[in-house]
């Protein structure tokens, strides 16, 4: 019962003042344990019927007291400790009381958050409306501003917002609060149990917003494996390959979200790079273009038979400007990957510009380098198939 008392405030109060025994006290805690810990100690107890309301009202005001008492001495100078990537959450507070408001401000800001004080509601809205923040710390005035919590889950569905309330506030409207944010507060309450909150309350959101990311990544790759799928299926039976490489371009250029791509073939005779399949706005004018094996980026891969992410071409020295020039087209990012059938380089696949203007990624790469293998063994089935309807002669391998 001693360690009871010791990590428990507001039953050591209830005790120590003769309105609770601690028979009761245990109780209640195990009760508020069994629950899941969701509820106030205050609230278990008042259920219980071991507690009337105003034993836990002058309880919370010796306890508000001797917050009070400690954030005074803490209020004095000391070391800043940040959290281990402070500044990355922007906090909007609402405080009516200007000197609660700039007390908990300081607070954020040694603990490494961003705080932009308000202390209207009208004043918070239109902070909402302009900027996106992390979370809402909201002084819950009355009932009236339950509906500010709904308001700014509607301006951002990504917003944490943390309610402070009143303990007459609660026993009136805990189903309303409840539903306006799950996070909440009741006075008093201490520094840490604030931060605790709130630490809690973004941790939630940045989990909800990584499991949002995790499930768009699986459902890429998915659409990703049903695309190697498709493409291996088409390649295996197709009697006309052009045909077949043309519609695997698009679906390619598709899957990357390109603005264009190409893809090209070796001229063994000429060591040139030619144009076979042309997918995107304005690349009717590279059909007549040639690219000298290890000339540009195509060139180069297939001149050492090793795939390429460029992320800027302006970057790159080795970019062949000159398809641009013919085309009136801006190439800012490239991914381009080599075509081996027969133990050697037979042509390129480039995919160029992701239509939302990111990068090209590694992850990019690989899944272009399978299909590349898939399209290597078509061009391979096609040409032996062609060499022995020919009687096993040595014939130029193309995709025509």
């Amino acid at each position: 019962m001693e360690r009871i008392l010791r990590d428990n405030l507001l039953g050591a109060i209830l005790v120590s003042r003769g309105l609770l025994n601690e028979e009761q006290l245990a109780l209640g805690l195990q009760v508020q344990e069994r629950e899941g810990g969701w509820r106030k100690l205050g609230d278990v107890l008042l259920d219980l019927g071991y507690l009337s309301p105003e034993g836990l009202h002058e309880a919370l005001e010796v306890q508000r007291r001797m917050a009070d008492e400690v954030l005074t001495r803490l209020e004095g100078p000391h070391p800043t400790t940040p959290r281990s990537e402070a500044g990355r959450d922007l906090v909007l507070t609402c405080f009516h009381a200007p000197d609660e408001s700039a007390r908990w401000a300081r607070l954020l800001q040694q603990e490494g958050y961003l705080p932009v004080e308000t202390s209207a509601t009208e004043e918070a809205v239109q902070q909402l409306q302009q900027r996106r923040f992390a979370l809402f710390l909201l002084d819950m005035a009355g009932p009236e501003m339950l509906r500010v919590p709904v308001m700014a889950h509607q301006l951002d569905p990504e917003l944490i917002t943390v309610a402070i309330a009143d303990y007459a506030l609660f026993r009136t409207s805990r189903r309303a609060l409840w539903l306006a944010t799950p996070h909440y507060l009741l006075r008093p309450f201490e520094a840490e149990e604030l931060i605790l909150v709130l630490r809690e309350a973004l941790d939630r959101r940045r989990l909800r917003l990584e499991n949002r990311i995790l499930r768009g990544q699986i459902e890429q790759r998915g659409r990703e494996l049903a695309l190697l799928t498709e493409l291996g299926g088409r390649l295996n039976v197709a009697d006309d390959l052009p045909q077949a490489l043309t519609q695997a371009m698009f679906r390619v250029v598709d899957i990357f979200g390109s603005t264009a791509g190409s893809l090209l073939m070796v001229d063994d005779k000429s060591a040139e790079l030619r144009f076979e399949v042309m997918v995107g706005d304005r690349v009717a004018p590279l059909r007549p273009l040639r690219i000298k094996v290890g000339a540009g980026i195509c060139g180069w891969v297939a001149q050492t038979g090793q795939p390429l992410l460029v992320a800027d071409v302006r970057q790159e020295p080795r970019f062949y400007a000159e398809a641009d020039a013919a085309t009136g087209f801006e190439t800012r990012s490239v991914l381009a990957v080599p075509i081996a059938a027969l133990g050697r380089t037979v042509g390129v696949i480039e995919v160029i510009n992701k239509a939302d203007g990111t990068p090209f990624t590694p992850w990019d790469q690989r899944l272009l380098l399978a299909i590349a293998v898939l399209v290597g063994d078509a061009i391979e089935r096609t040409y032996l198939r062609r060499a022995v309807e020919r009687g096993g002669g040595a014939g130029r391998m193309e995709a025509g």
